[in-house]
């Protein structure tokens, strides 16, 4: 029952974002909903909130979907104690659209710095 759930929530995603790509060619938005994080070790997995250690990514959406998509840098916002991390812009095209997604990302860039920019380590 489980697999049957799970197979007809990926087709429903993956109707959304075409339908949402019928009315345009490609979308945009944040990669993740937190700013990069710190490496740490991985935590000892005692309860089902533990089992995904990146939660906060937001690129599952057009893997599950099966569209081309990419995350490129978009800013590095307040320093979060001593380090500002960078955050990421995700696109994300038709099927087959890769080079359309690969255009909007070099258009960005030739347009912002932040593909310049490290962190400071």
């Amino acid at each position: 029952m489980v697999f049957i759930r799970s197979v007809q929530v990926h087709g429903l995603l993956r109707q959304q974002v075409l339908q949402a790509l019928e009315q345009t060619d490609i979308l945009v938005q944040p990669t993740a909903g937190l700013v990069a994080q710190k490496v740490e070790p991985d935590p000892i997995i005692d309860s089902k909130t533990k089992t995904n250690r990146i939660s906060w990514l937001l690129t599952t959406t057009y893997s599950l979907a099966n569209v081309p998509a990419l995350s490129i840098p978009c800013g590095f916002p307040a320093p979060q104690g001593d380090t500002a991390l960078p955050i990421g812009l995700q696109i994300a095209g038709k099927p087959f659209a890769e080079v359309t997604v690969f255009k909007v990302a070099h258009a960005y860039e030739q347009q912002t710095p932040w593909h310049h920019q490290r962190p400071p380590l």
